[in-house]
């Protein structure tokens, strides 16, 4: 899905809008999420479909730290996890130079192994050493605050972030 704010060309009644994304390649429309090529699609579409001056990539699923790494498809019976280097491995060989944040709204992902593994890919990791919520993170605080000011760097965003779910748990 494509997002708009209600000052988008394509914003009806001073509404945002959200727009489907008709064009994703076949190969990783279907393919497992838990699978590393589709995450490195994703990335590739995304880039080159949406140039951004900033990359914060959001990884929402569930975690295992660097041991079971992350993510589960449930369309399949078998673990399925991703292992922490096999993202990496997708950050590196992806179409964006490096990410201003890398963002796991999942369950302990923080970790010395984990940040070590990706210190070469992003400029920040949001990353919780417990295990979540059901909620996971507070979206709406920091995609407003990142909308106000796009130009914003990945610290500022990140402090957003965390200080935005923080909040909403509390």
């Amino acid at each position: 899905w494509l997002c708009s704010g209600r000052n988008a060309e394509n914003a009806v009644n001073g509404h945002g809008r959200m727009t489907l994304l008709t064009d994703m390649p076949s190969d990783i429309e279907r393919t497992l999420m838990s699978d590393p090529q589709t995450l490195l699609g994703f990335i590739n579409y995304a880039a080159q479909r949406y140039p951004a001056q900033m990359y914060d990539l959001v990884l929402w699923d569930h975690g295992g730290g660097p041991t079971l790494g992350f993510g589960m498809d449930n369309r399949v019976e078998e673990e399925n996890t991703m292992s922490v280097g096999a993202i990496a491995k997708c950050l590196k060989e992806s179409a964006v130079d490096r990410f201003d944040i890398v963002n796991f709204d999942a369950c302990l992902m923080s970790s010395v192994e984990v940040a070590a593994t990706l210190s070469e890919c992003a400029d920040y990791l949001v990353l919780s050493v417990e295990t979540e919520p059901g909620y996971g993170q507070e979206y709406v605080t920091w995609l407003d605050a990142l909308a106000k000011d796009p130009g914003m760097n990945g610290y500022a965003l990140g402090r957003i972030i965390v200080d935005a779910m923080i909040a909403f748990y509390e």
